[in-house]
């Protein structure tokens, strides 16, 4: 039997992390500036990009496109990030993870929420997600 070599194993990761980030992106509430603009006449590039500045909300970036994640705007408050992700932002920031690692916690469904993606809950259950993202970024604890 043939060994896989480094090179394989990188090429496997890269290949997993590609479609990853494919899957995410395909479930859609992923817009770019302009078409975040779309959304509210509110909305300008500057102020997304004063956000992003702020921690206030976040970008991903595949094939030279930014995307920002629209399910994370308040509708009801102009579309302005929800508070809690912020936090979140600051959550991931400090455990030294990437932007995509906090897009693939938001979309992938947690058992810690009852099966349900995190972006179900952005717009009310802030203590639930701060929660669930503290257990998702602790340290395995081997017994």
């Amino acid at each position: 039997m043939e060994q896989a070599t480094m090179t394989d194993v990188h090429e496997t990761l890269r290949q997993m992390r590609d479609h990853a980030e494919v899957t995410v992106l395909a479930q859609g509430g992923w817009l770019t500036a302009d078409q975040m603009s779309g959304l509210a006449r509110e909305l300008c590039a500057e102020e997304l990009k004063s956000w992003n500045a702020e921690g206030r909300i976040f970008t991903i970036e595949r094939d030279g496109e930014i995307f920002y994640p629209s399910f994370a705007l308040d509708p009801q408050n102009h579309y302005h990030p929800y508070p809690v992700l912020a936090a979140l932002i600051k959550l991931y920031s400090g455990a030294g993870r990437s932007r995509w690692d906090l897009a693939f916690w938001l979309t992938s469904v947690n058992g810690y929420l009852r099966g349900l993606a995190p972006r179900a809950l952005i717009n009310g259950e802030e203590e639930v997600l701060l929660s669930a993202a503290r257990h998702g970024l602790a340290p395995i604890e081997h017994g």
